[in-house]
């Protein structure tokens, strides 16, 4: 529903964000990942049936591409499918995601004997703004970041009786950012005000020791584990599709998957933790004239990992920037 809703609709890699708990979406709640899920459960029923453990898998960040395949899985609008284990007629094994629907004589779509999550209606919204061929990646550059806080800083604007705030990130405005329907704010004191702050806690003496704390060895062993899996599946998909058990479009959009999500663990690797942004600034003799001096992307990364930036609407009658009008919480 939140992917194919009229207004802001959500997109593949936002509702990956809000269930990996680096976004809230109003109505999404952050989920452990389901490999975890299932590793979890299944460890326990083994533990019932008197046999050895098995190690858990890692939890970690969710991907577009699982978002994906769970909006396409047509299981959970209750429609039953089937994938044939060999050649069809035409001389394919695998099926595209319309194909596996089984349908009656009349060609209607033959319902599973289970309980749908989803509507009809819903299912089928979703499934033609994903075969919609006006719907490809922006590679012109056209919503490259253009300013500080724009995606970054989130909207404090009080949008119920119990005092919830509306938490959304604003978006870049001709002259500054904007919350639709909740504020409208003068960019350039804002970003100074942050830059300040930032630039300030960066001046620290003992900022390095502070910001930049030692990563748990468990946790790069997790992350190389996990790569080892992404490749490991593209070698299982490879040996696949040299045995014809697969088609070359599924191999590669397994590869395609695979090495998407290796490059996120390699990201994560690389970060260790917030060392890989701050430390470039940190270990120089001026840490707030480097971040100052920074290209804009890095600098919103240093602002990501340090602080969250809260916007309130500009107090009515006042003239000038108001720094009671940003909230700046060190994470």
């Amino acid at each position: 529903a939140l992917f194919s809703r009229i207004e802001n609709p959500e997109s593949l890699r936002s509702l990956a964000r809000a269930l990996s708990g680096t976004e809230k979406i109003k109505g999404l709640s952050a989920l452990p990942k389901h490999t975890h899920t299932v590793s979890v459960e299944r460890a326990a029923a083994r533990e019932e049936q008197g046999l050895d453990p098995r190690p858990i898998v890692e939890d970690g960040p969710w991907s577009p591409s699982t978002v994906l395949g769970i909006l396409r899985n047509p299981r959970y609008a209750a429609l039953s499918t089937y994938t044939p284990k060999f050649a069809q007629a035409d001389g394919k094994r695998r099926r595209m995601w319309k194909a596996q629907i089984l349908r009656d004589d009349a060609g209607e779509p033959i319902r599973g004997q289970w309980e749908r999550i989803v509507d009809d209606e819903t299912w089928w919204k979703v499934q033609e703004i994903l075969d919609d061929k006006k719907r490809v990646t922006n590679t012109s550059g056209a919503t490259k970041r253009k300013r500080l806080g724009s995606g970054l800083y989130r909207c404090g604007v009080v949008v119920s009786v119990t005092g919830e705030v509306c938490g959304k990130k604003v978006t870049g405005a001709p002259r500054g950012y904007t919350c639709p329907g909740h504020l409208v704010r003068s960019g350039p004191a804002i970003d100074e005000y942050v830059t300040k702050a930032i630039s300030a806690r960066l001046a620290m003496d003992d900022a390095a020791e502070k910001i930049l704390k030692p990563k748990d060895s468990s946790q790069t062993e997790a992350l190389d584990a996990a790569i080892s899996d992404q490749r490991a599946r593209i070698s299982r998909a490879q040996h696949d599709y040299d045995e014809e058990i697969i088609e070359g479009r599924d191999l590669k959009r397994v590869r395609d998957a695979a090495e998407e999500r290796i490059q996120e663990l390699e990201a994560q690797k690389a970060l260790r933790g917030r060392a890989g942004v701050l430390r470039p600034i940190l270990d120089t003799d001026d840490p707030p004239g480097a971040f100052r001096g920074a290209s804009l992307e890095i600098r919103r990364q240093v602002i990501d990992a340090l602080v969250t930036v809260t916007v309130f609407p500009q107090p009515r009658g006042r003239k000038g920037f108001d720094p009671a009008s940003v909230e700046i919480v060190s994470k």
